[in-house]
């Protein structure tokens, strides 16, 4: 494996950490299951407990200067029987309230969505000194509109 291999090796690995310890760290560490609020009508209700206020390591607050944009996180029940549930992470456009979501799923099988999120796509990026979150400079909820799109440049809503 060369250079660039044990690099992105040494970064999936700092990513992954980040995630294992830090988000089940934070405040609001117990699942949040949409489905019961959705069958009940209250949606508003889901709406306010899944907004995301913060994504620091209580244990580290010093090292936290990111202001994380507008999210909203939680589960979906997608197999009540079998009681199997999947994880969405929401991040409203921070331009236009009615450009159309885009859903980003990573292939597999075994590779977290959250690859995407963090490395190519989202808003927020580990840094790889401390594993703490920066804010990317371009990405898909704000001024880095349509990058797979081929025919258009840009929402025109």
């Amino acid at each position: 494996m060369g250079t660039l291999g044990a690099t992105f090796k040494a970064d999936l690995y700092v990513a992954m950490v980040t995630l294992i310890t830090i988000i089940p760290a934070t405040p609001s560490a117990k699942p949040l299951h949409f489905s019961p609020y959705i069958a009940r009508g209250e949606l508003e209700t889901a709406q306010n407990l899944s907004k995301v206020t913060d994504i620091c390591d209580p244990h580290n607050r010093s090292d936290c200067d990111v202001t994380i944009p507008e999210s909203y996180a939680g589960f979906l029940t997608v197999d009540e029987v079998l009681g199997k549930h999947t994880f969405f992470w929401y991040f409203p456009s921070q331009e236009n309230p009615d450009a159309p979501v885009v859903i980003w799923l990573n292939g597999g099988p075994g590779v977290t969505s959250m690859l995407g999120l963090f490395w190519e796509n989202g808003p927020l990026q580990p840094r790889q000194s401390n594993g703490t979150q920066k804010t990317h400079e371009e990405t898909s909820n704000g001024i880095y509109r349509k990058p797979y799109n081929y025919n258009e440049t840009n929402f025109e809503g």
